[in-house]
């Protein structure tokens, strides 16, 4: 069995055989994820919650930023409320949608 052969090599603690253990596990993680399409452990989670974040903050931001300017304050606070609860939001969103998704991938065994 060559690929046990190069795990044990690839663990041993020289420098030029991690960078080999890195290669090869790179390699065994692309596999899965192209041609069994099993995806990591709370995947969703982090995609869903880093989009939340940003639309959250650029939405709840800018519609801040133009109810400053309707009102004509110029110190942006209410700017700087809608990014911060935005990102808030965002987050949480975010976070309950990918563990749904994450839960629907773990129920069908795509889940590694």
């Amino acid at each position: 069995m060559q690929n046990a052969g190069q795990l044990k090599q690839a663990i041993s603690s020289e420098l030029h055989h991690n960078i080999e253990f890195e290669q090869l596990n790179d390699i065994v993680y692309q596999h899965l994820r192209k041609d069994h399409k099993l995806i990591p452990g709370s995947y969703y989670i982090s995609v869903y919650s880093l989009i939340g974040m940003l639309v959250g903050t650029a939405g709840l931001g800018l519609a801040g930023f133009l109810a400053d300017m309707v009102t004509g304050n110029r110190d942006f606070q209410m700017a700087k409320n809608g990014m911060l609860f935005g990102w808030f939001f965002g987050l949480v969103t975010g976070r309950i949608l990918g563990k749904r998704k994450d839960k629907i991938i773990k129920v069908q065994k795509r889940q590694f």
